[in-house]
């Protein structure tokens, strides 16, 4: 395993008063993971309250789902607590699952969603974890669901240990776990381009 930690190339006006302001609004984007090797991965940072604002939990909520390419959810925006949760992500191997960039983002349809038998359980514990999605183009990629409530409670015990961030390759964060608002979200993704930024897998 080589020493070298991976590094945060933060977009190139990210100063002293950047920084304040992206952590009074919860949200930083632009920045790129560059690991030891040299491949370069995007990256988005929102905090919890900012995630939890834009969801919400009302049916009316525009924002029906909250999913980015490289997205890192933390408790708070910093230039250090950026850094320290891309550490966290590399040691995990969290961008080996992932396309390193450039990318050619490309629309997609979702053909299948491999949904798990115990949906009423996942409903419950509020995320479901390696759901397989099958695209028009035949590939299949793992995705990974959560609520802003589950995924709250998971930061504030990460950071009982000292990480109080969290990084899950193709996650998804979605107001519900329901096989309906799973759906919605994946085909929106789809069209987007989500899943060019993904690494996919074999169809199972």
């Amino acid at each position: 395993m080589s020493l070298l930690e991976p590094i945060v190339i933060f977009p190139s006006n990210f100063d002293f008063e950047a920084e304040r302001k992206a952590s009074k609004s919860g949200t930083l984007e632009g920045a790129v993971a560059e690991l030891p090797d040299g491949s370069q991965y995007p990256l988005d940072f929102v905090d919890i309250s900012r995630m939890e604002r834009e969801i919400g939990s009302s049916s009316q909520s525009q924002l029906q789902f909250l999913a980015k390419p490289g997205l890192i959810v933390v408790s708070a925006i910093s230039r250090w607590m950026c850094t320290m949760a891309v550490r966290w992500a590399a040691s995990q191997d969290v961008f080996s699952q992932l396309q390193p960039l450039p990318c050619t983002v490309r629309s997609a349809l979702v053909a299948n969603v491999l949904f798990p038998a115990d949906m009423a359980s996942a409903h419950q514990r509020g995320y479901v974890e390696d759901l397989v999605i099958q695209l028009d183009d035949n590939l299949s990629h793992r995705v990974n669901f959560i609520i802003p409530i589950r995924l709250r409670r998971e930061i504030e015990i990460d950071a009982m240990h000292g990480t109080p961030f969290t990084a899950v390759p193709n996650l998804i964060v979605i107001p519900d776990i329901t096989s309906e608002c799973i759906s919605n979200a994946v085909q929106r993704l789809a069209l987007d381009g989500f899943f060019s930024f993904s690494k996919p897998i074999q169809s199972e």
